[in-house]
């Protein structure tokens, strides 16, 4: 790089006199791609003379890779097995094992090396479509199995096209440094040139952290100077703590995206505080540090998290000045913290909702179909201390991941049941239904009556679950649980936002679970929030004690009925349960 360049790309860094971040992530990719010019993105190992020669040269590198052929052999599933954890050492040059010989060691280099070629290619095809979120995502691929200032580049360039708005949602749903570091240094000049004081003191440290953690301290240093002295937050701060990586991590980004569209749709328009996500990585141990940060920035509200795990954690660890609401159902982490709320379901609520419903539409014969689990244990447990002492619950159970249920389906033909019921998923209440079906027993709603003619041979049973069964995919393949009842809980969030279930559905294609409603409901609801609550950790209890009418909060579900490859409201009729009057109650 020569010296005009470099002196270009540390003024825009230093000085932001770039007022949009494509031209401060083109002068950072310049910066960081400075032993190799442009072949980051070009391939080519001339050097630009200026930036502009090298912004025409990425331009005209990512029209050409379009024509680049993928070499499919690439992706192997020997490569992926050099793919690393986030958590796991990124640099090429650890070291390795020492039981691996030098061929296998250059054997899995060579596959490193054509895994993160390929990666590049698929992530250059997808900038040239406009798919930048996919591009990051193939970026990030090609750094996991081989880092590099290619991948960098690349990433930063895609980074740097999304919108200001689509811009800090990726940056706080970003679960790697690669992606934090590369979402950031955009974000973080859209900030100062916003004059955004509260996005500098909370993402310009989280990506200049990212930054060195994959070995570019330098630009890491150069970014630190953006941060003005004692940058702090001028709106107040709420930490949302969700599990964005590991083994909860399909639940955590939904619930994060419910969380962005309650704050609306991602610019926290209507909420008297600003949002900052926290990765639990699924795993209570995460939860002292993210309390250590979150003490820095005087964050006095807390959301999250949803494992109960994680919640003691986070309740054993709460600052004198923070007050904790998390998700989970089991309420014990109250106890451990006096400034800790809970704001979730329960499952003994849930069964005695059913109870009701049984109770309402004269059923007296009931079967449990449950499989072997704690789930199933406990859900049949509190049904059956809610129901009355004329009603019988007879339990068959069965191995959840046992393929032929046929000696389980005649065990409940035995019984003649009024009603099945499914404390389990729709997938497994799906197959267990199928095989009812051979002993001739089919769900029908409740109220309906039985056949009448001497040739049909056909039970009718209702067919009952908890919120186990959300969410039902917009549209289902499910045929034996057609007419079956679930608990649900999308009239909560109704009560707020009609249209909460209709947008989550067009970008998820299935309605929201209980998991997905809680975060909707709860911003709602802390929108009410004055600015004064954030003084002290008292004043800010005392709001939530007002607006919960309590220490729990608990959501009551309605009903829904599955449909032909749909899902409904239930409707009541003469014979059915009355509909539920109330969705919110707080739990006394």
């Amino acid at each position: 790089m020569n010296t005009n360049t470099r002196r270009l790309c540390h003024t825009t860094l230093i000085h932001s006199h770039a007022k949009h971040a494509k031209r401060a992530a083109l002068c950072a990719i310049l910066c960081i791609a400075a032993t190799t010019g442009c072949n980051a993105l070009t391939g080519s190992t001339s050097q630009p003379q200026t930036a502009a020669d090298a912004s025409q040269a990425t331009h005209a590198a990512i029209q050409r890779a379009d024509d680049t052929s993928i070499p499919k052999d690439h992706a192997s599933s020997e490569a992926q097995k050099v793919s690393t954890h986030p958590q796991e050492p990124q640099s090429a040059t650890d070291t390795p094992q020492p039981d691996l010989s030098a061929d296998a060691q250059e054997t899995m280099m060579r596959t490193a090396q054509a895994y993160a070629s390929a990666a590049l290619t698929e992530a250059r095809r997808e900038i040239t479509k406009g798919a930048y979120e996919e591009a990051i995502s193939k970026a990030n691929d090609a750094w996991q199995a081989l880092p590099s200032d290619e991948a960098f580049a690349v990433g930063l360039y895609a980074a740097s096209m999304f919108s200001p708005i689509d811009l800090m949602y990726r940056h706080s749903s970003a679960t790697t440094d690669f992606e934090i570091a590369v979402t950031g240094l955009p974000r973080v000049h859209t900030c100062r040139a916003q004059n955004d004081t509260d996005c500098l003191a909370h993402d310009l440290p989280r990506t200049v952290s990212a930054l060195n953690a994959l070995g570019y301290a330098g630009h890491a240093d150069v970014l630190s100077r953006l941060a003005p002295a004692n940058a702090q937050p001028q709106q107040p701060l709420a930490a949302f703590l969700l599990p964005l990586s590991g083994s909860d991590r399909k639940i955590g980004r939904a619930m994060l995206g419910a969380a962005l569209q309650a704050a609306g749709l991602y610019d926290h328009n209507g909420l008297p505080f600003a949002i900052r996500f926290f990765d639990t990585q699924s795993t209570p141990n995460a939860i002292p540090d993210i309390l250590d940060e979150l003490r820095k920035y005087n964050a006095r509200l807390i959301l999250g998290p949803l494992d109960i795990r994680e919640t003691l954690a986070a309740a054993k660890s709460l600052g004198n000045q923070q007050v904790l609401i998390a998700f989970t159902p089991n309420g014990d982490f109250t106890q451990h913290a006096p400034a800790a709320f809970q704001f979730s379901y329960d499952m003994p609520q849930e069964a005695h909702k059913l109870a009701e419903f049984i109770v309402s539409n004269g059923i007296s014969k009931i079967t449990a179909a449950a499989p072997d689990d704690e789930y199933a244990a406990s859900a049949v447990k509190f049904l059956q201390a809610d129901l009355p002492a004329n009603v019988a619950l007879h339990t068959v159970t069965y191995p959840a991941n046992q393929t032929d249920l046929r000696d389980a389906a005649k065990k409940v033909a035995k019984q003649s049941p009024e009603l099945v019921y499914f404390p389990s998923t729709p997938a497994l209440a799906e197959r267990f239904a199928s095989f009812l079906a051979q002993e001739n027993i089919w769900c029908r709603l409740p109220g309906t009556p039985q056949p009448t003619a001497k040739a049909d041979t056909r039970k009718f049973v209702s067919c009952l679950s908890s919120s186990a069964w959300a969410p039902v995919p917009e549209q289902h393949a499910y045929k034996f649980i057609v007419n079956g009842i679930y608990l649900d809980y999308s009239e909560a969030a109704a009560s707020f936002d009609p249209g909460f279930a209709k947008t989550f559905e067009s970008l998820y294609h299935r309605a929201p679970s209980v998991m997905e409603i809680l975060p909707f409901v709860l911003l709602k609801m802390l929108a009410q929030l004055p600015y004064s609550a954030f003084q002290s950790q008292d004043d800010m209890m005392q709001a939530i004690q007002s607006l919960l009418r309590g220490q729990k909060f608990l959501l009551i579900p309605g009903f829904r009925q599955i449909s032909e490859q749909s899902s409904a409201p239930y409707t009541a009729t003469d014979h059915n349960v009355s509909a539920p009057v109330r969705t919110l109650v707080n739990a006394q």
